[in-house]
């Protein structure tokens, strides 16, 4: 019985290999997948956030973050827990909640109060809230075509970043009555709307 399990019995003279049925020449290609998926379920490529957050006119830094925040990436303590964190997980900001990337930059005390805060200053009627952090991103872009109101939430979500990385190191101090005058003066230096193009004037001689 060992000596037929061992065995290799050939069918025919070529050597039996894997092959992929859904392609001409058998071989697999993520190409090849993605053209056979239903067009109708297929995500809208124009619309995604990944790619209205990549064109803003913002420091990669603050777009980098964005990105992170969306999708949960940040080192937020929570985050961290997954990972064999011991330490305390709350929120170094109200120190009520854990700190996840949800609580910290949507539902955390301190930062709603920053938002009211700019926001009031800059006479700005628009506001930052959702269900969670993807939910509150259509809002934000949804609810606006001005590039530099989509600029300011990147902005606030990195000062309050920032911020929180300064409270948890003991060597430095912050006064958080002057972020919200960092984050206004910043936004006052962005520029009105975004580069367009202007096409070529093509004359004929």
């Amino acid at each position: 019985m060992q000596s037929l399990l061992e065995s290799h019995v050939r069918l025919n003279e070529y050597e039996d290999e894997l092959i992929w049925g859904l392609s001409k020449n058998g071989h697999y290609s993520c190409k090849k997948w993605y053209d056979l998926i239903p067009v109708e379920s297929k995500p809208d490529r124009l619309m995604s956030w990944w790619n209205q957050l990549w064109k803003l006119k913002a420091p990669p830094c603050t777009k980098s973050l964005m990105w992170n925040i969306i999708e949960d990436k940040t080192p937020a303590r929570a985050n961290l827990r997954k990972r064999a964190f011991t330490g305390l997980t709350w929120c170094v900001l109200c120190h009520q909640d854990e700190e996840s990337s949800q609580h910290l930059f949507l539902t955390c005390f301190t930062s709603k109060l920053l938002w009211t805060q700019v926001l009031h200053t800059l006479n700005i009627n628009q506001i930052w809230h959702g269900e969670d952090i993807p939910s509150a991103w259509e809002s934000w872009w949804g609810a606006t075509i001005d590039s530099k109101i989509r600029n300011l939430l990147l902005l606030v979500t990195w000062h309050i970043w920032m911020g929180c990385n300064n409270i948890i190191f003991p060597d430095r101090l912050i006064n958080w009555a002057l972020i919200p005058p960092k984050i206004c003066s910043g936004y006052e230096e962005l520029p009105a709307e975004e580069y367009i193009k202007k096409p070529r004037n093509i004359t004929q001689e």
